[in-house]
């Protein structure tokens, strides 16, 4: 209640006016601060120590990073140099072993060849160099020459051949090897000497052979960062040329020695390390070392720029460390002089305060020094002056008490004589809200009562049926019925079916015939004083039920009740007035204040109230209304504001209301109007306001209209409420239709952006691994255009803290940016969009078990105004995705699962057919073993018989060396037992093949948990399971790692994900039409982890792909090719057994998977 106004006091004790005395000078900063010269010597002295602590470390420890690099860059040399010998070592080894082969020795045999002939002998060495050709690797030609250097067979392309110079020399010894011609690129020629069983060689076999794997190896950039490379060279007179093509410019592969240093150097036989100019005039640092072929060296080199880039890092470091010490000190010097001037500057504020007029200001003495003193002087004055300031104030209270006593009862006779409320109106009020129930179609209603002081609600008045059961109805306010329920609660009830419900009275309502009915309390302040009972026949559907009519009418039935209390409790009051009349009569400056007290009555009410009088003023505008109405203080433009409806619209239309339309003007003319709603500010419920408007004319005693009330209130906060329940309704009956998330998103932006009137809605989708948020899609209004702005962001990807989507996924909460263009931060997105005319935004995110795995983000052409009920149901509805989400991936598992025990059946079955017939090779391959060992020792035995088979049947014995030679008896001998080998590793694989089928198809059935799996094992079978289709295409698997301890997993569901990545690496290769593919396979023990890595030379992923590649359905292949559940299936089986998958993927360079498992916890002994 508001205070009324009093006069000046006067008199004796009234204080001098204010004109007396000048008002006391305020307090002052000194001109020359203590904080700041204090806070700038000790500056001064950090700053000095910083700079000298900084540049000593920053000298010190470059020098150690300096002699780190050096040091590793002589390593590499070092390595690369034995890498290098060891593999020319090891090709001359090969070929060493191939010319020492017998059938080769036996057909340069000068005996042999005059035996059978020249020709035969030079078809059966060709034959021979052919079939080593095609079993060799990575050797192109072949040629043998005679000890006269003569050719004697070839075998190989021409031109590869005609690149093994004839007559070479190689140095003394068997065995050497020399750089082949240039147009005979990676490569060398070897020479190995045929030796005979004693004397000399019967002739040197040479082979040119491919060094491509070894420069592959040699130039792998992970060793030498990005302009670090290995160089391979031999002298030719006064220049050089590089055994490989260097990784600049390979097609320059001589120089000048003179612009190679260190490789002079290295083929002086000197080994060391220098930093010279290359021979393009770069400066590098290079390792050179002498190879020991010839006068071959090897030199490793890297621009100085990118050897020593740490060095600059340690510099910039170094001088961040300063900067950060520097600010230190600042801070804490600026800490240590404001605790030193505190004191003053604590005192100097109590003055002001006191000088002020707040005499009850605290004045602490902190310390015994000077200032204590002054402060405890202070402290003393100021607490006179309070008990003086007291004193007087309980005269000036103990004056005003008995005008508080006046003016409430002023307030309730004002309340009295306003209102209108009898016993009669609020009968005939009964009636109309049952009338008006009728209209509304519920011919069944009845309107009961609260009667708190017998904690019982009563029915008061009934229509139709309902009439005949409201004087039985009585519950108890405490008791389970609908009825109590509503009143105690003060909220809407629906119940479909009254018949079935617990909580109704099944006999009243057989009695009355009903069976759907609503029930509305009837409020008139926080408590509900009735309720309004509306009932139907048939069952009731609550989704077709419009309570917005209801609702106002039970308000306006609980306003009319909370009035008629409040006359009952004014008419008890006037007569405490009547009997204190003569007192009211001795306080003649209340009576002429009661004009104040009412507008101060007008004043408390949150409804606004406007009163126009028959020529169109308006007398009467309570704050309320100009605060709901945006209108400035006083009298300025009251008049003029109903008669001026640019601002006032109806609602769902966008031209404004006509003057004579609105609905103060139509109560002027006599009419009524009872809930209408109009709009405020704009035709938008989002930028606009809504009001509920109440009007009724103003009769006089004869009944002429003079003129006409409207009350008002503002609605706009129910009406969006709503508007969000219904944007929920919709988003949850999207989740409940879709069966994926790319199905239900499109359809989510547009039921929340077209009903709260946003112009573009995206859902980003969040990639942990990659570190990056992408778009998945987008909705954008009709007619808003931005084609170029919706593919930018489609492109965009952003990391956690970057625009929009990346502050959701970084703080995994709503935000909200009202100005985007001050809100970009540089982001290139942001800056388009704000072009396209994008001025506000929010986001939300999409989280499953609190991990943010996507944000929705919508913009609008309008400024709008945080709305933090907006964003509390954004980021519910996140979290609904998030759930609808993972409800999608088990069900896909359930899905794969199904598939996979169908395909476990169809294994095990084919395994055992299998395995039959494998018993059977195996075991005929044991006596074939046998018996051709057996038959080997046989022939051993007749073999010194033939001299003397010889002398006794001649024709037996050249029929026994006919045959010999027409079959090859030796070559039989020997390759007999391999063949024999061969075919049991065939088994042996077939077998191997059979027990991992059944490994596939016999699950985990009976184990209760993750077991302990050996990854190698799992590996092995995987890959066994893909062997043939490997081998066909080509594609080398490669396996690295040391032993690691087992892991806790499912060991078919393990096999099944190593399968499945396998499988995708295969089809990678395939998509990249590489010849010859490489998988490799490492695996790390990483504390109590397990780290796989499969890593392919595929054809890699972009990122859009690579945001995608887990989600259940998502594939890049052709229809009927590929499920997209592979990698979404292996994704979740990992994260199930506790682990992890990372990806690594860029187009062109290949992918890694990286799965992390829990190593098997030992069991407790």
């Amino acid at each position: 209640m508001t205070t009324m106004a009093t006069e000046p006091a006067s008199g004796p004790d009234a204080p001098p006016p204010a004109s007396a005395s000048p008002p006391p000078p305020t307090g002052a900063r000194p001109r020359r601060s203590l904080v700041a010269r204090q806070t700038l010597f000790v500056g001064f002295l950090v700053a000095l120590t910083a700079a000298a602590l900084t540049t000593a470390g920053y000298l010190y420890v470059g020098e150690m990073v300096t002699e780190q690099i050096d040091a590793r860059l002589s390593a590499i040399a070092d390595d690369r140099q034995a890498f290098l010998l060891t593999a020319m070592n090891r090709e001359g080894d090969r070929l060493a072993m191939v010319a020492g082969r017998s059938r080769l020795r036996m057909l340069l045999d000068p005996r042999a060849r005059s035996a059978a002939g020249d020709e035969r002998a030079l078809v059966d060495i060709q034959g021979v160099l052919d079939d080593v050709l095609e079993a060799a690797r990575d050797v192109r030609a072949l040629r043998l020459e005679d000890p006269e250097g003569r050719a004697l067979a070839t075998s190989g392309p021409p031109e590869a051949a005609a690149a093994i110079p004839a007559g070479a020399a190689f140095g003394d010894g068997r065995r050497g090897v020399m750089p082949a011609p240039e147009e005979a690129s990676r490569a060398a020629v070897f020479a190995a000497d045929v030796p005979s069983r004693s004397g000399p060689p019967l002739g040197r076999l040479l082979a040119l052979v491919d060094l491509s794997r070894i420069d592959a190896e040699l130039s792998d950039p992970r060793w030498l960062g990005k302009t670090g490379e290995v160089l391979i060279g031999v002298p030719e007179g006064d220049s050089v040329r590089f055994l490989f093509p260097p990784r600049e410019r390979p097609e320059q592969i001589r120089f000048p020695l003179s612009r190679t240093g260190p490789m002079k150097e290295a083929f002086a036989g000197r080994a060391g390390l220098t930093r010279s100019p290359d021979r393009f005039g770069r400066e590098t640092l290079a390792a050179y070392r002498p190879l020991g072929y010839s006068d071959w060296g090897v030199v490793v080199k890297i621009d100085a720029t990118e050897a020593y880039a740490p060095v600059r890092r340690l510099r910039r470091l170094m001088t961040s460390i300063g900067g950060t010490i520097l600010l230190a000190g600042l801070a804490a010097s600026y800490v240590l002089a404001r605790r030193l001037a505190r004191p003053i500057l604590r005192l100097s504020e109590a003055a002001e305060a006191v000088a002020d007029g707040r005499l009850d200001t605290p004045i602490a003495v902190t310390s015994g020094d000077e200032v204590g003193v002054l402060e405890s002087s202070f402290a003393r004055m100021t607490e006179q002056l309070a008990r003086s300031h007291a004193d007087l104030e309980a005269r000036i209270r103990a004056r005003t008490a008995d005008l508080e006593s006046v003016r409430d009862l002023l307030d309730a006779f004002f309340r009295i004589s306003t209102s209108q409320a009898d016993s009669q109106a609020l009968d005939r009020t009964f009636d109309s809200v049952l009338a008006f129930c009728s209209r509304l179609g519920y011919d069944l209603a009845m309107i009961s009562l609260v009667d708190r002081e017998a904690g019982v609600i009563r029915g008061a008045r009934g229509a139709g049926t309902m009439g005949a059961i409201v004087d039985e109805t009585v519950r108890p306010l405490d008791g389970p019925d609908v009825l109590a329920r509503v009143a105690r609660e003060n909220r809407v009830e629906i119940v479909p079916d009254s018949t079935v419900d617990p909580t109704c009275d099944h006999e009243a309502v057989a009695r009355a015939g009903f069976r759907g009915q609503i029930v509305l309390p009837m409020a008139g302040g926080e408590e509900a004083l009735g309720t309004l009972q509306v009932a139907v026949r048939d069952v009731l559907d609550p989704a077709r039920v419009d309570l917005r009519p209801l609702e106002t009418l039970a308000g306006h039935a609980g306003r009319t009740l909370a009035r008629s209390q409040q006359v009952r409790e004014v008419r008890r009051l006037n007569e405490v007035l009547d009997r204190r009349a003569g007192e009211l009569a001795r306080s003649e400056a209340a009576l002429r204040d009661q004009t104040s007290v009412l507008r101060s009555v007008l004043a408390s009410m949150s409804e606004g109230v406007v009163v126009a009088d028959s020529e169109g003023r308006l007398p009467v505008m309570n704050p309320a209304a100009r605060r709901l109405l945006d209108l400035p203080p006083g009298d300025a433009g009251r008049d003029e504001f109903w008669k001026q409806t640019s601002a006032l619209y109806p609602i769902g239309g966008r031209e404004p209301f006509h003057p004579d339309d609105l609905p103060l003007q139509r109560a002027r003319r006599g009419e009524t109007t009872e809930g209408a709603e109009i709009m405020l500010g704009h035709p938008s419920l989002q930028r606009g306001r809504r009001l509920l408007v109440d009007s009724r004319p103003l009769l006089d005693d004869a009944g002429a209209v003079r003129g006409g009330v409207a009350v008002f209130q503002d609605v706009t906060a129910r009406r969006r409420a709503e508007l969000r329940l219904a944007v929920e309704y919709a988003a949850a009956r999207v989740l409940a239709e879709s069966e994926s998330l790319p199905e239900a998103a499109p359809r989510i932006l547009q039921a929340l952006g077209e009903r709260l009137e946003w112009d573009l809605g995206v859902l980003w989708r969040v990639d942990p691994s990659a570190g990056r948020a992408r778009c998945l899609t987008l909705w954008r209004a009709p007619g808003s255009g931005g084609a170029a702005v919706d593919e930018a962001v489609r492109a965009g990807a952003f990391g956690p803290g970057e625009s929009l989507a990346g502050r959701v996924w970084a703080d995994r909460k709503p935000a909200w940016i009202a100005d985007l263009a001050s809100g970009a931060g540089g982001c290139e997105l942001c800056l388009a969009l704000v072009d396209d005319g994008l001025r506000s935004a929010f986001g939300a995110p999409v989280t499953l078990r609190g991990d943010c795995i996507g944000v929705l983000g919508f913009f609008s052409r309008d400024d709008r105004p945080e709305d933090p009920d907006l964003l509390d149901m954004t980021a519910i509805l996140g979290a609904q995705i998030g759930q609808f989400q993972d409800r999608c991936q088990m069900h896909a598992r359930v899905v794969q699962s199904e598939k996979l025990a169908s395909l476990g059946m169809l294994s095990a079955s084919v395994a055992h057919e299998i395995n039959n017939p494998l018993a059977y090779v195996s075991s005929n391959l044991a006596v074939l073993d046998r018996d051709v060992r057996a038959l080997l020792e046989i022939l051993a035995c007749y073999e010194p018989g033939l001299d003397a088979l010889a002398a006794a049947r001649p024709e037996l014995a050249d029929e026994v060396r006919r045959l010999d030679e027409e079959w090859d008896l030796a070559y039989i001998k020997e390759n007999l037992g391999k063949v024999l080998d061969s075919t049991r590793q065939g088994a042996r694989r077939v077998a191997d093949i059979v027990h991992n089928l059944r490994g596939f198809a016999r699950g985990d059935r009976g184990a209760a948990g993750p077991g302990s799996v050996d990854l190698q094992e799992s590996i092995s079978a995987a890959l066994e399971m893909i062997r043939g289709r490997l081998d066909r295409r080509g594609i080398a698997v490669e396996r690295r790692g040391d032993s690691v301890p087992p892991v806790a997993a499912s060991p078919t569901q393990l096999n099944q994900v190593f399968l499945n990545l396998l499988v995708n690496a295969m089809q990678a290769i395939d998509a990249a039409q590489r010849e010859r593919g490489r998988i490799l396979i490492e695996t790390a023990l990483l504390g109590d982890e397990v780290r796989v890595e499969i890593r392919d030379d595929g054809c890699g992923m972009a990122p859009d792909v690579l945001a995608q590649i887990f989600d259940p359905f998502f594939t890049t292949k052709s229809a009927g090719e590929g499920t997209g559940l592979g990698l979404s299936i292996s994704h979740g089986i990992v994260l199930d057994q506790g682990g992890r998958i990372e990806v690594e993927s860029a187009p062109g360079e290949g992918s890694c998977f990286r799965v992390v498992l829990p190593v098997a916890r030992k069991p407790a002994e």
